[in-house]
């Protein structure tokens, strides 16, 4: 046994550094999409759970963040271009056998062994098992005064007495040794928090974090910095933070529960607000507004004709961001290469300044004969 044991230690730190150097995923002209329901420790995987794949070589050929829990796709997985680029190893080919990751865990795949075949689309449910700090308590009434301390994972939770009467439940804690979802700077402790519960009605509360002080050299934050973000969708966004380093623990005001995280203001990204099509005479006029924008570079449009189909991009220079502003800001974009009677569908994808991209949910819009108006949001269409 004694022998043993650095062997399996070995095994599992040789896993880890080939993880960690398989690069990036280049995108290529070929593609299979995969779809499928998703779990982590038993439970539907959370929104900001990324799912990674790769070919028998090792080559990260596709990457997909959680919109909606416990549901992926549809998840783009590149084929190898052996015509246009034959130096370069973009991803399968034809029959080959896909892995897959959760949040970096090795996953069991429902039908086992996925085989990669161009444009083709398959449903492959994925399990995995983190080994996730988790704490549950039974909250029998919000308006109790005394604070639910988890001690595991570093949480508390302080309800109004007056606020949160009536609010009763159970309420869950896991805490992911991993660094946050769609966060586009360094300045992060690499380690974030998922707060569930099913108890019913309105509460206000008072949430707090704690973390040593080898936390934060070993993240080489600064604590009179340190902010809570909270992630909404496909962005994060900051809460207003109280510090007490005496006690080493951050504070904020709560009257829902998410997915939370600890880092700068400046490493939480944009905050997509809306992102509309309006037909018009001749065009399709998209829109999109932003509450703020982070280390935002700019802007790229992809379209398709299909809502499982090729994506292309379709704006020719990249549409400037913000950079870092606090403030609500709008854009527009017109295509005008377009066809009556046929649907679109488009996504956003912005890019930060260390070239890091993300992407909305997809919207779509059909000009008509005769012309029309169509405004649909980005919300009304769940990306799966």
């Amino acid at each position: 046994m004694t022998r043993a044991f650095p062997i399996v230690v070995c095994m599992l730190f040789m896993l880890l550094l080939t993880v960690m150097a398989r690069g990036d995923v280049i995108p290529a002209p070929f593609s299979m999409d995969f779809w499928g329901d998703v779990t982590l420790d038993g439970e539907p995987a959370p929104v900001g759970t990324e799912i990674r794949t790769y070919d028998p070589q090792g080559v990260w050929c596709g990457k997909f963040t959680v919109h909606t829990t416990g549901i992926y796709g549809y998840m783009h997985v590149y084929g190898d271009d052996t015509t246009q680029t034959p130096d370069v190893d973009e991803g399968a080919s034809a029959g080959d056998v896909i892995t897959f990751y959760i949040n970096n865990f090795p996953t069991t795949t429902n039908p086992s062994s996925p085989q990669w075949f161009q444009d083709s689309i398959q449903k492959v449910d994925l399990s995995a098992v983190s080994g996730v700090p988790l704490e549950t308590t039974k909250l029998l009434d919000g308006a109790d005064p005394r604070p639910i301390i988890f001690d595991v994972t570093g949480v508390a939770i302080q309800f109004d007495v007056i606020k949160s009467s009536g609010f009763a439940g159970e309420v869950t804690v896991k805490r992911y040794d991993i660094p946050p979802p769609d966060v586009p700077g360094p300045d992060v402790l690499p380690h974030y928090w998922e707060i569930i519960s099913d108890a019913g009605g309105a509460f206000s509360a008072t949430l707090s974090f704690n973390y040593t002080d080898e936390e934060i050299t070993g993240a080489g934050l600064n604590e009179a910095r340190l902010k809570i973000g909270k992630y909404n969708e496909m962005a994060w966004k900051t809460m207003p933070t109280t510090r007490d380093p005496a006690n080493n623990t951050l504070s904020t005001t709560i009257s829902d529960f998410s997915i939370w995280a600890i880092g700068y203001e400046g490493s939480l990204p944009v905050t997509l607000s809306s992102f509309t099509a309006k037909i018009g005479s001749d065009e399709i006029i998209l829109k999109w507004n932003t509450e703020a924008e982070m280390a935002n570079l700019g802007w790229n449009i992809f379209r398709s004709e299909k809502r499982n189909g090729k994506y292309v991009k379709i704006n020719s220079a990249l549409i400037k961001g913000a950079g870092d502003s606090a403030i609500s800001k709008s854009y527009e974009y017109i295509d005008d290469n377009i066809s009556k009677g046929a649907t679109y569908f488009y996504y956003l994808q912005a890019i930060d300044f260390n070239g890091k991209t993300t992407r909305s949910k997809i919207i779509v819009a059909t000009p008509m004969t005769p012309i029309g108006k169509l405004v649909v949001t980005w919300g009304d269409i769940k990306s799966h």
